[in-house]
């Protein structure tokens, strides 16, 4: 058997190249990470324009998946990969409520 090979500066393998850049990233984003859950008490948001902030906030981090804000709980629950840590998400949060005067409870 002969071995795969692509000369990258070939304009003819390029279409392939893209499609298999796009495979290592899509095994990566969503077949080899695991999924962890992190709910943030305290939150004090008090209307939707403080959710919609704080969704917007997280959902630019690498890594995280999902947002849930339920503003009667004051609770943030995010569900993220192993490209990115709580404490990163904690900090981000601490900058929102800085910002919004708003009160944030302890790191989980």
């Amino acid at each position: 058997l002969k071995p795969f090979l692509f000369n990258a500066r070939d304009r003819r393998n390029r279409p392939a190249l893209r499609c298999l850049s796009l495979a290592l990233a899509w095994a990566h984003t969503f077949g080899t990470c695991e999924v962890h859950e992190v709910t943030f008490t305290g939150v004090g948001m008090t209307c939707e324009g403080c959710s919609g902030a704080i969704a917007k906030t997280l959902g630019k981090i690498e890594g995280v998946r999902e947002v849930e804000c339920n503003i009667q709980k004051e609770t943030v629950k995010v569900t993220y990969d192993d490209r990115v840590q709580p404490q990163g998400m904690y900090d981000k949060l601490a900058v929102w409520a800085k910002n919004a005067q708003k009160d944030l409870g302890p790191m989980p």
